[in-house]
Parts: C-alpha cells; sequence; structure tokens
C-alpha cells in the first residue's frame, strides 16, 4: 500500500493492492493523529464487497508514518510540494466548498415519509390470472420498496401478504423473468 500526494493540502491518493477503485483521502488531524477526513471511491462500479476491502485502519496507520504525516503536516502549513508534483489545490478546494455547502444546506436521508410521497404500500396478494404484466410490476415496486428498508425483503413482503417466503420468492423470479427487476446477484438481497 503507498500513497501519492495530489498537490493539495490534505487529499492524497491510497493505492491499495488487490482493490481495484481509485481512493482519494482527505487526512484530518484529530486528537495529535491523522485520520480519514473524507473517503472518494472512484470505480465503474461499487459494491459491498469491493467497499469492505478497503482498510480504513491500515490507511490511518499509513497517514501517521514519519513521511507521510511530515508531508501532510507541511502542506497544511502552506509548504509546497515536490517541484514534479502538479497541483490540483484549486480543483481538491472547489471539491471542499462544494460539499461543505451541499452538507450544511440540507438534511439527512430519513426513512420517514416526506410530504408528498405515496402512501405505504397494499400488501401483495396472490394473483388472480386476469393480468399477469400488472401483478409482477407491482411485484418489483413492492420489493423495490422493502430492499430500501431491510436485507430480508422476501421475508418482509411474504409477512405481509401472508404467504410463505417461497412464493414470494418465485414472485420476485419471474419479475425479473419478464423484465421488471434486474437480473439478481449472487449473495445479495432478496
Amino acid at each position: 500500500m503507498y500513497v501519492q500526494e495530489t498537490g493539495a493540502p490534505g487529499w492524497v491518493e491510497v493505492a491499495v493492492p488487490d482493490v481495484v477503485p481509485r481512493i482519494l483521502v482527505k487526512a484530518v488531524e484529530k486528537d495529535g493523529r491523522w485520520v480519514v477526513g473524507n473517503l472518494l471511491v472512484v470505480s465503474d462500479a461499487l459494491d459491498s464487497a469491493t467497499l469492505k476491502s478497503i482498510p480504513i485502519a491500515r490507511i490511518e496507520s499509513l497517514l501517521n508514518t514519519r513521511t507521510v504525516g511530515a508531508a501532510l503536516t507541511a502542506r497544511r502549513s502552506g509548504v509546497a510540494g515536490p517541484d514534479w508534483l502538479p497541483s490540483y489545490e484549486a480543483e481538491f478546494e472547489q471539491l471542499d466548498d462544494a460539499l461543505a455547502r451541499y452538507l450544511a444546506n440540507s438534511t439527512r436521508p430519513t426513512s420517514s415519509p416526506s410530504p408528498g410521497v405515496a402512501p405505504p404500500r397494499e400488501p401483495l396478494s396472490r394473483p388472480d390470472g386476469s393480468d399477469p404484466d400488472a401483478f409482477y410490476r407491482q411485484v418489483a415496486e413492492a420489493y423495490n420498496d422493502a430492499v430500501r428498508e431491510t436485507s430480508a425483503p422476501a421475508k418482509v413482503l411474504s409477512e405481509e401478504a401472508g404467504v410463505p417466503t417461497t412464493t414470494v420468492h418465485r414472485w420476485i423470479f419471474e419479475a425479473r423473468r419478464r423484465g421488471f427487476l434486474p437480473p439478481a446477484r449472487k449473495g445479495r438481497a432478496g
């Protein structure tokens, strides 16, 4: 694992073997130690396994090594980086400013309903066969609602509908087959 300066005070890029995304870290000093203040993970597609593979504790240990810690302290004090290092200070300042403005002027997402949000969904019921596409669209919508609130959406939907979980799994499978849900990924909620 190694660190490369970005030319902006506090911001470094961390390269971790066997971790595919690029990792940018804004190091901040807290209680005499450098810690990860902001973490920017850049990848074509992220999944939970990739995020879990980012070793935050090891990154913080690296930030606190003599050489990296000294460089972070020097940049924070206004000492310029090496001549060969292009400066992206203005770009990272814009990023810091944009993040600060967003966080200052917005509220955290909550699971509580907001004004104008649709009422709670109707529990699924066994299809009567008259409009299968409409039923499987309803399954997809219910599934998408449930997956935001639980890691076991099929169980929740089965309890709401009063049917076995295997029945809901079959409904979800058919909704996927009809294209109302994306293909499943092994080991994910379902």
